[in-house]
């Protein structure tokens, strides 16, 4: 502890303070309070400091990190209050060194993988967050980021097979080959749950730089593994997204690699897929009708418009119209609803409805 006049001079030192800045405290003496506390730091410390000191403010209080008369650093809690006499004020640092570095292992299991010791889906999300922003503001960079969202093919039979910790070892060993297709410093490789992967490059250079990445990554699974004498085979399916920084969200990037990533298993495993935005667009439209359709067949929302059977080489135009939609394919939608024999039901019933007999009618099958 030591006692500051109001212009921020140290007038007296206990030994335990010197024992704590590891000098002798008379070499304390006149010294600024600021300089030994480390309070002009940031302008918002120095801002308050100075409002203890003229009676502004009643305590201010910090934490720092201080460095020792023998370089050594150390954690410290500061605090400056007014003393009783109302003249001078209390200079107060504690040693929070041990606190700090255990809240830092804390931190470090909380946020890492314990199979693979990689960075977990918690602390690659923060990470993906701080990246985004900084290559959107940072003009020195490319301005734009990727991201390889990897699964691997055949873990769960292994996994099941072999058990647990035959299928640790071998995430383990996987998680390594990642960090050595990986360049120090610009991919933030990453485990996020069961057999999944990612690997975030930021300042990404171009869609090509992902491409290649995700060829070195599947170059390097294929090497078999030696796993406690035994030797283990997977594949990966990689979904590669590669855009501009500027306007992208965590969530949308992963989103629309998880999207890439389910195209990849889709088009045969074992291979990379890069993100198409029509492909998606296309995805989405089918997702949002598919969704659709089936309530409507339900409330009897479907309107079957009857066309004349017409020999051109294009076919015959028959179909159905959505308020929402328009008109749509007999053969499309039936497909996704399933309702393949609503169409036939429907003329039969406005057959038999009018009593009389009707001309054949014809209407395309789905998957003919």
């Amino acid at each position: 502890m030591a006692v500051v006049d109001r212009e921020g001079r140290v007038l007296d030192a206990n030994t335990a303070l010197g024992a704590l800045l590891g000098t002798d405290p008379a070499l304390l003496i006149t010294r600024s309070a600021a300089d030994l506390a480390d309070l002009r730091e940031d302008p918002r410390t120095w801002r308050e400091y100075r409002d203890v000191l003229g009676g502004r403010a009643a305590r201010l209080r910090r934490t720092r990190r201080l460095r020792r008369a023998d370089g050594h650093a150390l954690w410290a809690e500061i605090t400056v209050e007014p003393a009783p006499d109302s003249c001078s004020l209390l200079l107060s640092m504690a040693d929070i060194s041990d606190q700090r570095d255990l809240q830092g292992r804390l931190r470090h299991l909380q946020m890492h993988d314990p199979v693979t010791r990689l960075p977990n889906r918690s602390l690659f999300f923060e990470r993906m967050t701080r990246a985004l922003e900084a290559a959107t503001y940072d003009h020195g960079g490319t301005g734009r980021i990727g991201l390889c969202y990897l699964d691997l093919d055949g873990f769960k039979a292994v996994n099941d097979t072999l058990g647990h910790r035959v299928g640790d070892r071998l995430l383990g060993a996987v998680a390594q080959r990642l960090t050595d297709c990986a360049a120090p410093g610009g991919h933030l490789v990453a485990r996020l749950g069961g057999d999944e992967f990612a690997l975030l490059v930021r300042n990404s250079t171009g869609t090509e730089q992902l491409c290649d990445l995700a060829r070195t990554v599947l170059a390097a699974l294929q090497e078999p593994f030696d796993v406690g004498g035994q030797r283990l085979s997977v594949s990966a399916s990689i979904g590669v997204v590669e855009r501009p920084a500027a306007g992208t969200h965590t969530t949308w990037l992963m989103q629309a690699a998880d999207t890439t990533l389910y195209w990849a298993k889709e088009d045969g495993k074992a291979r990379w897929t890069l993100f198409d935005p029509e492909r998606n667009a296309h995805r989405m439209t089918r997702q949002a009708l598919s969704s659709t359709l089936r309530p409507a067949v339900e409330r009897d929302e479907f309107v079957l418009d009857y066309q004349p059977l017409v020999g051109l080489g294009d076919g015959v135009v028959r179909g159905w119209r959505r308020w929402c939609a328009g008109t749509i394919r007999s053969s499309g939608g039936c497909r996704r609803t399933g309702s393949s024999r609503w169409p036939r039901r429907t003329a039969r019933s406005c057959h038999w409805a009018g009593g009389c007999c009707a001309p054949p009618a014809a209407r395309p099958v789905p998957g003919s």
